[in-house]
């Protein structure tokens, strides 16, 4: 009894070594169309909030380290229509950036308001009574500062 506890321990501890290795030798690669959106609304009534942290870094030469942070709320108007807003913080801390033309100077500051949005999102197809899901997504944003450097918008 006390060889299999021993050798179960290991294999724990074997997974655990593992996945916390394979996690700091991963790396980020780009959403290219974005974060995917699903097709179901709130229902009425209802409310939900998000919190998303984004953490951008490592350039070939010099240092960069960019969060962007996103808290959404979100509340359902009727079964088929949401309504979310959301106000978008970042931070930024770059030195020594060889990059032609984009972020030559460098700069540090802690996470501050860089935009807001305010969207809705209509159900026609359900995917838990319909075959498919189908939804349309309208979004109207603001952002004041570059999401990569601190140079306010024009």
């Amino acid at each position: 009894m006390r060889i299999k506890l021993k050798k179960h321990r290991s294999i724990h501890v074997a997974f655990g070594c593992l996945a916390f290795y394979s996690n700091s030798l991963s790396w980020a690669d780009e959403n290219l169309l974005g974060y995917v959106k699903g097709a179901e609304t709130l229902p009425e009534g209802s409310w939900e909030i998000y919190q998303t942290l984004t953490r951008r870094a490592d350039k070939d030469t010099g240092h960069y380290t960019a969060y962007n942070a996103k808290t959404e709320v979100g509340y359902g108007l009727t079964d088929r229509l949401s309504l979310t807003g959301n106000i978008g913080l970042q931070a930024i801390d770059t030195s020594g950036l060889i990059i032609d033309g984009y972020l030559p100077e460098d700069e540090k500051y802690s996470l501050r308001p860089s935009g807001v949005e305010v969207a809705f999102k209509y159900n026609f197809l359900k995917p838990a009574l319909d075959d498919i899901g189908l939804a349309t997504y309208l979004a109207m944003k603001y952002d004041w500062l570059d999401k990569l450097s601190a140079a306010t918008q024009k």
